[in-house]
């Protein structure tokens, strides 16, 4: 179904036998004009500057998709931020697109060395019906748009996976590592990847400080207000902060990583003394519309000197949170679920 591999250990061990072509030196030279674009912070540019150095490459002709996602910090969410789409069907999965993938997955177990490929998208959809649960929804679109292969490369920042670097082509194993210099290249690309990532999805020590004490509760799960709760209660007493909290929960099933929820929540309560707190929390179309009502000492405000690396993680966790005296507003996407199958991914 797919193939794993030690990336760096594979570029080691085939470079003292490999012979560059003028293609290929002209690939490893161009893939530096990307780190121009993270000079400028050009995100959204990458996948396609990316993509016209690629397929300037006869071997990677075949080529129809790079896609770089961030994950949503100790989540199983992933968002894409970057992607270049040139197959023959539309695309399903622009900038924006956002999904869980499988919490217990092989896919957060591949090592900061390692890579993912594989030669066939309809073997892997096919291997979830023969396991009798629904496909997840990325690869059964990866399918559906008519791609074959798949290069998957996790991507690190210091310990922590902070994301991923997709690439699809429209024919079978294009991105096989034998035999040619492809894995030192794909291992250049990588590092570039990690540092474009970096810049854009840097969570602070004040997160992952209270997020690996309550990790379980980040990974995708039914949103229910008692849940909802429950998660904001344990977050505030690791905080050692005490807050009455009253929720508010309507929309009809889906995902959400309460962690990731509670985590800035329960920081902002606490930052801006807050005493009582009251959540609501809407569905509108394709949007989950959270409100949070305070009573405290402090007004929300992104100006509090103290709050600087709250406002940093909402951004990297892509909250664009709307601060207005006693209250603040965000989204998050709407991820339905079958709650029958009882699943911690996007279907």
């Amino acid at each position: 179904m797919h193939k794993d591999q030690v990336l760096h250990l594979k570029s080691i061990m085939q470079s003292p036998r490999l012979t560059f072509d003028t293609d290929d030196s002209r690939i490893l030279g161009r893939l530096g004009e990307l780190l121009l674009l993270r000079k400028r912070g050009e995100i959204k540019d990458f996948a396609r500057t990316a993509f016209s150095i690629f397929t300037q490459h006869p071997r990677f002709a075949a080529l129809a998709r790079i896609c770089l996602v961030l994950r949503q910090g100790l989540a199983n969410q992933l968002f894409a931020i970057s992607v270049e789409h040139k197959g023959q069907s539309p695309n399903t999965m622009e900038v924006g697109y956002s999904c869980y993938v499988d919490a217990n997955g092989s896919l957060f177990r591949l090592g900061m060395t390692d890579v993912r490929t594989f030669g066939s998208a309809e073997r892997v959809v096919e291997s979830y019906r023969i396991r009798g649960v629904p496909t997840q929804r990325s690869i059964g679109r990866i399918h559906a748009m008519g791609l074959e292969s798949g290069f998957c490369l996790p991507l690190f920042g210091h310990e922590h996976n902070i994301g991923f670097l997709f690439m699809n082509g429209v024919t079978g194993d294009l991105f096989s590592l034998d035999d040619s210099p492809d894995a030192i290249i794909y291992s250049y690309f990588g590092t570039i990847c990690t540092l474009i990532l970096q810049d854009a999805a840097s969570l602070s020590k004040e997160y992952y400080g209270l997020g690996l004490r309550n990790r379980t509760s980040y990974q995708g799960a039914l949103l229910t207000g008692e849940a909802l709760k429950a998660t904001l209660e344990t977050h505030l007493s690791d905080l050692d902060h005490g807050c009455e909290i009253q929720t508010t929960v309507a929309p009809p099933p889906t995902l959400c990583s309460l962690g990731n929820i509670a985590n800035i929540i329960s920081r902002t309560l606490k930052l801006y003394a807050c005493t009582k707190a009251s959540l609501h929390v809407a569905r509108d179309q394709d949007q989950l519309h959270w409100r949070v009502v305070c009573e405290g000492q402090h007004p929300f405000t992104d100006k509090f000197a103290a709050a600087e690396s709250l406002w940093s993680d909402c951004a990297a966790l892509q909250l664009k949170l709307v601060a207005q005296d006693r209250s603040l507003t965000f989204q998050t996407p709407f991820e339905p679920v079958k709650t029958e199958w009882g699943i911690s991914y996007s279907t």
